[in-house]
């Protein structure tokens, strides 16, 4: 009789536990970015086509690259190439962000180049190239694992450097190399957490590089003004992570 009235007493309270954890679980809000105020960021070309049209003469190259760890294509005009990284603030709760990415890097290399008589010239070049790139992007779906958005972005990237090859007289080449870039993109933000997502994007970005060259052989000097080498553009499907904070 006791066992029996314990059944009819546990069998309710079974079941309204069961009715409130399904339900505890049902309201349970799925990871997004709602609350958070910045972004840090990267991303990287998984699989991409670039053309490049030369000003006056020259081939037109096309390139179809594949492959995890890539450069995005603005980002492979840089000389040296280097990854970029960004950052941005997020407002109208959750649904817009402005921001910007940034590169830099500088190198310098030392070499000795044989004439073929076993005679050794020493020679030196350094590279400083840079980018920053600020963006608008608006997100849609507030509150959801995946919110999807579009972007558009505008800025300008360059990279100058010389080389100085100890001949007699010694000779010394420089360089610099500036690109406005506009570009356009959409895609899909997927949180794991609230503060972490895997990004997935579609771009396109368009550059015009214009460059500027001097050397310097003795007294003897050749310059180039600045002047536009040619029109690049770069069709992505990108990759990358976000961390909210």
């Amino acid at each position: 009789m006791i066992s029996r009235t314990l059944r009819a007493l546990a069998l309710p309270a079974l079941a309204a536990a069961g009715v409130a954890f399904a339900s505890t679980g049902a309201s349970a809000a799925e990871p997004t970015n709602t609350g958070k105020r910045f972004r840090f960021h990267g991303e990287l070309d998984v699989l991409s086509f670039s053309h490049f049209n030369p000003d006056g003469n020259g081939d037109n190259t096309n390139t179809l690259g594949f492959g995890i760890g890539r450069t995005t294509g603005v980002d492979s005009l840089i000389l040296p190439p280097i990854w970029s990284l960004g950052f941005g603030y997020v407002f109208l709760g959750g649904n817009a962000i402005v921001g910007g990415r940034f590169a830099f890097n500088l190198s310098t290399t030392g070499d000795e180049d044989d004439d073929g008589m076993g005679t050794a010239t020493p020679s030196r070049t350094t590279a400083v190239g840079g980018e920053l790139v600020p963006y608008f992007r608006y997100l849609f779906l507030p509150g959801k694992r995946a919110r999807p958005f579009i972007e558009g972005r505008f800025g300008f990237g360059g990279s100058a450097g010389s080389t100085r090859v100890e001949t007699d007289p010694e000779t010394v080449s420089s360089f610099s190399e500036i690109h406005p870039i506009v570009g356009i993109g959409g895609g899909a933000h997927i949180f794991l957490i609230d503060a972490f997502s895997i990004d997935l994007a579609l771009t396109f970005d368009y550059a015009a590089p214009h460059t500027k060259s001097r050397t310097e052989i003795g007294d003897i000097t050749m310059e180039e003004d600045y002047s536009k080498a040619g029109d690049f553009i770069n069709l992505a499907a990108q990759a990358g992570f976000s961390v909210w904070f």
